[in-house]
């Protein structure tokens, strides 16, 4: 045994939790700007059209959202929804934050958009690694 009482480690394991939180909405933040610079080198390359700017864009905060839910929760293996929507709502905050000041300090509706499905996508990838089952090789 440790030594330490029920309370001090449950309230490591609560700060534990918002830690891989917190990582997870870094992880989520760090993949959607490297997408979007993927994204710009190749527009800037081929001459994308204008007009696919906005669903590349949701596209890549769907993808990012459920790897950061994935992320941070799938250490905790508990509470997928509310942990992974938790990483999801940090890293849309984050990264409406930095487009907020990329914009000029406009918020499109686009912006709202984007926070939303990355706190949904974020909850789905939380579920995703809480119910993910491994396989024992035999």
């Amino acid at each position: 045994m440790s030594g330490k009482n029920k309370s001090t480690r449950r309230k490591e394991a609560s700060s534990n939790n918002y830690v891989r939180i917190f990582v997870g909405s870094a992880v989520s933040a760090v993949m959607f700007f490297a997408f979007l610079a993927l994204f710009a080198l190749f527009s800037l390359k081929n001459g994308t059209k204008s007009t696919l700017y906005v669903p590349v864009g949701i596209a890549f905060a769907l993808l990012s959202g459920v790897a950061g839910g994935f992320a941070a929760v799938r250490p905790i293996k508990q509470k997928g929804v509310a942990y992974g929507a938790l990483s999801g709502l940090i890293s849309s905050l984050l990264c409406s934050s930095v487009l907020f000041v990329v914009n000029g300090n406009k918020a499109g509706s686009g912006l709202f958009i984007l926070a939303g499905i990355m706190i949904l996508a974020g909850a789905a990838g939380g579920t995703v690694a809480v119910n993910l089952k491994l396989r024992k090789k035999y």
